[in-house]
């Protein structure tokens, strides 16, 4: 038997099924570091997490910003602004580690990562799909697909 960590559930999904896909990729993600910082060998895994991360914010934040773009999301603003500062810290993160050793940033990227699940995707997110299935739209919008297969599958 297998203890995930992060996991996602039910009560995390958006309605929007392409978002709630790379959401889950990006728990099934974070739930592989943390099995990985549990075994000593969360260091080994940071740089391929942090490739993940780089790309996984600019594709998933610019759908997803897109979207609510599109839906007119009077909150908008405020969340592409919690992505730009995710983004930045995220970078900040990357710039250590090619400095420093990996080890020393595994423990501040666990907690980043704890804290966007908590604050941005459990609050944020959920408060954008509340709004979103209490103001619906004759408008649809379908954002273009990802290019990466692993964030988008």
């Amino acid at each position: 038997m297998s203890i995930r960590l992060a996991q996602w559930c039910k009560n995390l999904k958006t309605g929007h099924r392409d978002i709630d896909k790379q959401h889950r990729s990006l728990f099934e993600m974070f739930d592989s570091f943390i099995m990985a910082t549990l075994k000593n060998s969360g260091d080994e895994k940071l740089p391929s997490l942090l490739e993940f991360l780089v790309k996984y914010s600019s594709e998933h934040f610019y759908y997803e910003e897109q979207y609510y773009r599109r839906k007119n999301y009077p909150k908008f603003a405020h969340h592409k602004k919690e992505h730009e500062v995710f983004t930045q810290n995220l970078r900040i993160i990357k710039r250590k580690c090619f400095k420093e050793s990996n080890s020393l940033h595994v423990q501040e990227l666990n907690k980043m990562l704890g804290e966007w699940f908590r604050n941005h995707i459990l609050q944020e997110d959920l408060a954008a799909t509340r709004w979103i299935e209490e103001n619906p739209s004759d408008f649809y919008f379908q954002p273009k697909r990802l290019t990466s297969k692993k964030i988008a599958d």
